[in-house]
């Protein structure tokens, strides 16, 4: 512009000022006058709107539209373009099975640790994944050792108990807690030899026998001291008492010299 000082034109410098906040001077053009020009408010990313709003920049993230609720959509900072992910439901623990339903992550519990052997117990470890673990098979009773089958699982086999003495056996007690063999469980015990009753009634008859020829050749000899041996022999032998001497055991029909009691005189 121009001004007149003292009669003489003088040039003078445009105050170029605006009311707009979001507008800049860009100097001044002796033909055009002030020069405008907006406000810079790029941040370099092309994933967000820039603009001014009152003299402050204002920068808002692009939107990137997903239909899909299990997976997520954003923008690349270099490109501007919108990508899609799926969402990251993993819960870092090998034993689920993670997936996402209408947005939620799901883990559940998966059972493909089987083995299909009834001596383990299958596991899985959040870290270590499957494992499998031996079955201990117990007793209830002391008396029987319990050991797993793979084709029946726990089993269990009784003790066996052994002794090395003689006239002596031994079983297992399960109330017992100090024994004399090497088995906590064992208990030596004497034997017992039972007797029947025809080895009874023989001990019976042989006794009685014996007696019987005791007696007999006792009262014989008696006789004969006392000078009665034909009486004695006649006793003994006579066909008449044969019936009642049958049963004495010195009694032989034709032993008359080997029968102790006898003597030819006495005939």
């Amino acid at each position: 512009t121009w001004a007149c000082t003292n009669g003489t034109c003088i040039p003078t410098t445009s105050n170029c000022t605006t009311s707009d906040k979001c507008t800049v001077s860009a100097g001044c053009d002796v033909t055009s006058g002030c020069l405008w020009t907006n406000r810079n408010c790029s941040d370099n990313d092309l994933c967000t709107t820039d603009r001014c709003v009152d003299g402050q920049c204002v920068h808002q993230a692009k939107v990137c539209l997903n239909s899909d609720m299990c997976s997520v959509s954003t923008c690349n900072a270099t490109t501007g373009i919108c990508m899609r992910m799926s969402m990251n439901c993993s819960d870092g623990d090998v034993c689920t099975v993670d997936s996402c339903r209408a947005g939620v992550c799901v883990h559940e519990q998966h059972y493909l640790c089987n083995d299909n052997n009834p001596c383990t117990v299958d596991e899985c470890h959040p870290v270590n994944g499957c494992v499998h673990v031996p079955v201990v098979c117990r007793s209830n009773s002391s008396c029987y050792n319990s050991s797993c089958d793979r084709s029946f699982g726990c089993i269990p086999t009784p003790v066996v108990c052994f002794t090395t003495l003689p006239c002596t056996l031994s079983y297992c007690n399960e109330t017992t807690n100090t024994t004399h063999s090497t088995n906590t469980t064992c208990v030596i015990v004497p034997l017992i030899c039972p007797v029947s009753s025809e080895v009874t009634a023989t001990i019976v008859t042989a006794t009685l026998l014996g007696l019987g020829a005791i007696i007999g050749i006792a009262v014989g000899a008696a006789l004969f001291l006392t000078g009665v041996g034909g009486g004695a022999y006649a006793i003994v032998a006579s066909p008449m008492t044969m019936s009642a001497v049958q049963v004495n055991p010195l009694y032989q029909p034709d032993a008359r010299p080997t029968n102790p009691v006898y003597s030819p005189k006495a005939t």
